[in-house]
């Protein structure tokens, strides 16, 4: 399996679902649905390989996390992959 938009950060429990990813999974992008996530969950799975965090802001909760703005711009430099961007309208 290869999800390439997954919200781990999302999950009541996600490192319980850890051991079930690195057994079925070749590959998870966890995309992230706010910057201060982002920081939280690319902890939490430092180290897997077989997940990738990618920094996000999801367009549901733009709104509320226009505090966020900063910390997403500052961060781009520092991730790897750019999930969500907060613009798609759905709001």
């Amino acid at each position: 399996m290869i999800d390439m938009h997954c919200h781990l950060d999302l999950y009541k429990n996600p490192i319980a679902l850890l051991p079930e990813v690195q057994r079925r999974c070749k590959y998870v992008l966890a995309v992230t649905t706010s910057p201060r996530a982002w920081q939280k969950t690319k902890q939490v799975f430092s180290g897997i390989d077989c997940i990738q965090v990618a920094l996000g802001l999801h367009p549901e909760i733009v709104s509320s996390k226009m505090n966020e703005i900063d910390m997403l711009l500052s961060n781009i430099r520092h991730c790897k992959y750019i999930g969500e961007v907060g613009i798609d309208g759905s709001e």
